[in-house]
């Protein structure tokens, strides 16, 4: 515990869960392990949680599974404030959609996924 605030032990079931390939998918040129992503929660540092989100957003492999470490509530806002960068982004707002819909039971629409009439 740092700054006084706990990591619930479902959050820390979920980091230690899919620690492993957050790192590999996403910092791998980083130092951090396990122990830092838990540190991130705790210090609640909201620069550095939209930094995590953010490189597992776009990198992750298994993005549903690996945000589900953060409540829903913030990545409902870490994703209204997601900024798509210009050269990915198609990609990266139609996976926005679908994170929306699947993660928060948001209607959207994707065109590429729709029925076709």
């Amino acid at each position: 515990m740092l700054d006084g605030v706990v990591v619930s032990s479902k959050q820390q079931k979920l980091i230690h869960q899919c620690a492993d390939e957050i790192i590999r998918d996403c910092f791998w040129d980083y130092q951090l392990d396990e122990d830092g992503i838990v540190a991130i929660f705790e210090k609640n540092n909201p620069v550095e949680k939209r930094f995590l989100f953010t490189k597992i957003f776009a990198n992750s492999t298994n993005v549903l599974k690996a945000l589900e470490i953060f409540p829903l509530a913030e990545i409902k806002q870490f994703l209204d404030d997601f900024h798509t960068p210009h050269f990915n982004r198609d990609y990266l707002q139609r996976k926005r959609a679908i994170v929306r819909h699947v993660m928060l039971n948001e209607p959207v629409s994707v065109k590429e996924l729709g029925w076709r009439k």
